[in-house]
């Protein structure tokens, strides 16, 4: 599995809709999440649209998910790393991402 990104080796894939608004959880940001989505010019309710609304979500390293979903003004993806708690969603990282790079990280309905 050389060239893939650590945090995304699990394979064990989850479909699961409506995420976040089923369990009606605020989501935080990590200072890292924060500094990332600047970055990437990514939107926060880019990141929020994906949690609400995956097209699949997988297990990944350190009992941490990964969601991915399409932007809505292209062909690319946005993946969300988080952790969910009892309280909340917290939202590791994020990232801009193409189909090849989306199945290289384990995502299947690409």
């Amino acid at each position: 599995m050389h060239g893939q990104p650590q945090a995304f080796l699990g394979r064990h894939t989850l479909i699961i809709e409506r995420l976040r608004s089923s369990w009606s959880m605020p989501v935080k940001y990590s200072a890292h999440a924060r500094k990332r989505v600047r970055e990437r010019s990514i939107l926060d309710s880019d990141v929020e649209g994906v949690l609400d609304n995956p097209v699949e979500v997988i297990e990944t390293k350190y009992a941490r998910r990964a969601a991915f979903g399409r932007l809505p003004t292209n062909d690319r993806f946005v993946v969300v790393v988080f952790e969910v708690s009892r309280e909340d969603f917290l939202v590791v990282t994020a990232l801009k991402v193409d189909g090849v790079r989306a199945r290289r990280y384990g995502f299947s309905r690409v």
